[in-house]
C-alpha cells in the first residue's frame, strides 16, 4: 500500500515538486502529489511457522477490536499482492507466515519473528488507538493514516523506541494534546500528525527529536508560540505548521536549519517582521508559504535563492519593497547573470498586502522563470512593467485592483499623476503581454488602464479586464478564439462592431460579459447558442436588434433598448450643454463675488457684463442666470444623456426595440 494523494493543502513529502503550473483563481490552493518512499514487500507466505511474541499478538488483537476490525476495508487478495485478512481469535500466533495485510515481519531466529512495520492506511479503521500499541516494540514504522481514528494519542507510544522511520497518524480524528512521551522516539525521522483535531502548544519535550527530517503538523488547533527548540533540528527538510492557531512572531531559528527545503507557516496568527536568519536558507529552500498572517516589513528575503520555486506571502501587512527595488535596479535583460535574479522561482503570490509605489520596471528580469504571478489588492499604481513580456513561461497573471489597499487618506492614482501618465502612455497594457505563448489566465480588473487591446495568445483561456478605461475595438484574435472559456471586458469604453462569426468557436458554456461599453452593430448569431445568462453583452451598449428584439439567451434581453452609434452625436451635445451651464453658473458666482468686493464701485467686468445683457429683456436675463434654473437645466441634461445611451428604464417594464433599418426613431 502507498500513501494517498494529499489534495487539501500543499505538501512536500519526500520533497515532491509541482509538475505544472495550476489554474489560478482568487481562492487558489496548490496541490502537490504525495510521494512516499517505496514500501518494502511483506513477508512472503511460508509453510514454516514464524511466531511473534504473545505481547505483539495481543497488540494486534487490541487494535483490531478497538477499531472495529470486522468492518475494515480489506484489499482484494487476487494475486497475493496485499496478503490475507486478519482473523481473531488467532489459531496460531503466526501473522507473519500467514502474510497478514499491512504487517511486515523480520525473522529473529528459526521459528521466531517480530513485527517490524505496520501499515494500514485507508482501511476505514474507526475507534481509538489502544494503549497496547506500545507492545509492538520492534516497530520501525507505524502508518495508520487516512482512517477514522478517534481519541487521544496513547502515552504508551513512548515504548516504540525503535521507530526510526515514519510515525504517520495524519488524516484522522485524533484530539487532545501531543503527548510529551513522544520525546522518547529520538530515532524518528518523519512525524506526520496533520489533519486531526490536536490542541495545545507544542511540548518542549519534543526537543529530543533531533533526527527528524520531516515534521508535518498542519490543519490542527495547535496554539501558542512557535518553539525555539526547532533550531536544534539540524536534519529538518520539511516544516509544516500551517492552518493552526500559533500566535507569535517567527522565531530566529534558521541559522542551523541549513537543509530545510519547505517551510509552511501560513494561516496562523503570526506577527512582526521576518527574522534575519531566513537568509541562511539560501542554499536549500525551495518552498515558502507565509500567507494569511499579520506579518509586516520587507518580505523579499528569498531574492537570489538559487533553488526557490514557490513563494506565497499574500494576505499579510507587508509594506516594504526596498530589497525588490534594489534587485530590479541591478537586473536587466542584458544582465542575465545578475546576483539578485531568482532564476528557479515559478510561483509568486504577493497579493493582499500594503505594498506601495509601482511594480519595479525590471520585475520580469528579477524572476525570469515565473509561471504564476499574483499581486492584486495592494497600494500599487496601475503600472504594468513591460519586462513581464520577457516571461515566456508565464501562464497566470493576476493583478486585480492594484491600488485597493491604500489608506483612506491616500489615493492610488492622484489626478495630476493620472493626467500626466495619460500623455506619457504609462498606465496601459503592454502590447506584447497578452500574446505570450504560454499565457492561460489574465486578470487586470479595476486598474484604470487605458489604451487599446492587442492580439492575444491562442493558448489564453481566461481574460478579465473589467473596470478599466480601454478603448478601440475587440481584437480579431479574441472574437475568433477557440480556447477562451471566460471573457470579461465589461465597464470599459470599447467600441466598434462584432464580426458576424464572433465567438462561434468558443465552448457553449463559456462566460462572456461585455456590458457597459460602446459596442454597436449587429449581435452575432453565435450568441443564440450560449447557455442562458452566460452571455451578458447588452446593457450599456448600442447593438442593432431585429424587430423581435435580442435573443432570449442573452442576459437582460427583456429590458434592453436597442440603438445605434448615431446616438453618440446627441450624447456629446448634451454633455456640451451641461458643461456650458456649469461654466455659466461659475461665471455668475464670480460676478457676484466681484460685486460684493467692489465697495459699491463699478468694475470693468461688471460694466462689460451688463452691456452685453442690455439687449435682452430684464426678466429673461434674471431667469436664465438664476442659480436654481441653471442647476435644474444641468440635471435635465444629465437625465437625457443617461436615457439616450442605452440605459434600461428605471422600472424595467419598458420594452423598446429600435433599429434604423426598420423604422425611424
Amino acid at each position: 500500500t502507498t500513501a494517498p494523494t494529499v489534495s487539501t493543502k500543499p505538501t512536500f513529502a519526500s520533497l515532491a515538486k509541482p509538475t505544472k503550473a495550476p489554474v489560478v483563481s482568487p481562492t487558489f490552493q496548490l496541490t502537490i502529489t504525495y510521494k512516499p518512499s517505496a514500501n518494502p514487500k511483506t513477508f512472503a507466505p511460508s509453510s514454516s511457522p514464524c511466531n511473534i511474541s504473545s505481547g505483539e499478538l495481543d497488540a494486534l488483537e487490541s487494535l483490531y477490536y478497538s477499531t472495529n476490525g470486522a468492518k475494515w476495508l480489506w484489499r482484494p487478495n487476487i494475486y497475493n499482492d496485499f496478503g490475507a485478512n486478519w482473523t481473531f481469535p488467532a489459531q496460531v500466533s503466526d501473522p507473519c507466515s500467514l502474510n497478514w495485510q499491512g504487517v511486515t515481519c523480520k525473522p529473529l531466529s528459526i521459528g521466531k519473528c517480530k513485527v517490524e512495520q505496520l501499515r494500514l492506511n485507508e482501511y476505514e479503521m474507526h475507534g481509538p488507538l489502544p494503549s497496547e500499541i506500545g507492545l509492538l516494540t520492534g516497530l520501525t514504522s507505524l502508518e495508520l493514516q487516512a482512517n477514522r481514528l478517534e481519541g487521544t494519542i496513547p502515552i504508551n507510544i513512548s515504548s516504540l523506541t525503535g521507530l526510526s522511520g515514519n510515525l504517520w497518524l495524519y488524516d484522522n480524528r485524533l484530539n487532545g494534546s501531543i503527548p510529551t512521551q513522544i520525546s522518547a522516539l529520538n530515532k524518528l525521522t518523519n512525524l506526520f500528525l496533520f489533519n486531526n483535531k490536536l490542541t495545545g502548544p507544542l511540548p518542549s519535550q519534543l526537543s529530543t527529536l533531533t533526527a527528524l527530517t520531516q515534521l508535518a503538523l498542519y490543519t490542527n488547533k495547535l496554539r501558542g508560540p512557535i518553539p525555539q527548540f526547532l533550531s536544534t533540528f539540524h536534519c529538518l527538510q520539511l516544516l509544516q505548521l500551517n492552518n493552526n492557531e500559533f500566535t507569535s512572531s517567527i522565531p530566529d531559528i534558521f541559522d542551523n536549519l541549513s537543509v530545510l527545503q519547505q517551510l509552511q507557516l501560513d494561516n496562523n496568527h503570526l506577527h512582526g517582521q521576518l527574522p534575519s536568519s531566513l537568509s541562511k536558507l539560501k542554499s536549500s529552500l525551495q518552498y515558502l508559504d507565509l500567507s494569511v498572517n499579520s506579518l509586516h516589513g520587507d518580505p523579499f528575503v528569498f531574492l537570489g535563492f538559487p533553488f526557490i520555486e514557490f513563494v506565497n506571502i499574500s494576505s499579510n501587512h507587508f509594506n516594504d519593497m526596498s530589497s525588490l527595488r534594489s534587485a530590479s535596479l541591478s537586473s536587466s535583460s542584458s544582465s542575465s547573470s545578475s546576483i539578485d535574479a531568482t532564476y528557479s522561482l515559478n510561483y509568486l503570490d504577493m497579493s493582499s498586502n500594503s505594498l506601495s509605489g509601482s511594480l519595479p520596471s525590471n520585475m520580469g528580469y528579477v524572476f525570469p522563470k515565473l509561471k504564476t504571478f499574483l499581486a492584486s489588492n495592494n497600494c500599487f499604481k496601475s503600472y504594468i512593467p513591460e519586462s513581464l513580456c520577457s516571461l515566456s513561461n508565464l501562464t497566470s497573471l493576476l493583478l486585480n485592483n492594484l491600488g485597493s489597499r491604500c489608506p483612506s487618506s491616500d489615493v492610488s492614482i492622484p489626478l495630476n499623476t493620472f493626467l500626466s501618465n495619460v500623455v506619457n502612455r504609462k498606465y496601459t497594457i503592454p502590447s506584447c503581454l497578452l500574446s505570450l505563448p504560454s499565457l492561460q489566465t489574465v486578470q487586470l480588473t479595476g486598474n484604470y488602464l487605458y489604451g487599446t487591446l492587442s492580439e492575444v495568445s491562442p493558448s489564453l483561456e481566461s481574460l478579465t479586464l473589467v473596470g478599466n478605461a480601454l478603448v478601440g475595438s475587440i481584437p480579431k484574435s479574441i472574437q475568433q478564439s477557440s480556447s477562451l472559456t471566460d471573457l470579461q471586458l465589461s465597464l470599459n469604453r470599447l467600441s466598434g462592431t462584432l464580426s458576424k462569426d464572433a465567438f462561434q468557436y468558443l465552448p457553449r458554456n463559456s462566460t462572456i460579459t461585455l456590458f457597459s461599453n460602446r459596442l454597436s452593430g449587429d449581435i452575432p448569431k453565435s450568441m443564440d447558442s450560449f447557455n442562458k445568462n452566460n452571455a451578458d453583452i447588452l446593457t450599456g451598449n448600442l447593438f442593432y436588434c431585429s424587430s423581435d428584439g435580442p435573443s432570449s439567451n442573452l442576459k437582460n434581453h427583456d429590458t434592453y433598448s436597442c440603438g445605434t452609434s448615431s446616438i453618440d452625436f446627441y450624447k456629446y451635445i448634451y454633455i456640451a450643454i451641461g458643461i456650458a451651464l456649469v461654466l455659466g453658473s461659475a461665471a455668475l458666482f464670480v460676478c457676484i463675488l466681484l460685486k460684493k468686493h467692489s465697495n459699491n464701485q463699478e468694475s470693468l467686468l461688471l460694466v462689460t457684463y451688463f452691456r452685453l445683457m442690455k439687449p435682452f429683456p430684464r426678466p429673461f436675463v434674471h431667469t436664465i442666470f438664476n442659480s436654481r434654473f441653471l442647476v435644474m437645466c444641468l440635471f435635465v441634461a444629465l437625465f437625457m444623456t443617461l436615457f439616450n445611451v442605452g440605459m434600461k428604464t428605471a422600472d424595467g417594464s419598458s420594452k423598446e426595440f429600435t433599429n434604423s433599418r426598420y423604422n425611424t426613431h
